[in-house]
């Protein structure tokens, strides 16, 4: 199994997409292990990336924010 990311336009859009190939299903149980494990790393640091994008753009309105009170 491999696994695709989409991305549409926004970070909310992203997702993980199983990607079954022709090769990889013929491989044995214990190979087919690693990639959950590879899945559950990637769903998190995508997570981790998508809650830093929020935080960033929350900290550019306040920014935008106060220099227009300061002007």
């Amino acid at each position: 199994m491999q696994l695709d990311v989409k991305a549409g336009n926004e970070s909310s859009n992203l997702q993980l997409v199983p990607f079954v190939d022709s090769h990889s299903a013929d491989k044995s149980m214990k190979q087919s292990s690693v990639p959950k494990a590879v899945e559950k790393v990637l769903v998190g640091a995508i997570r981790r990336e998508m809650a830093l994008k929020d935080l960033c753009a929350k900290q550019t309105s306040k920014i935008k924010h106060l220099n227009r009170l300061v002007q």
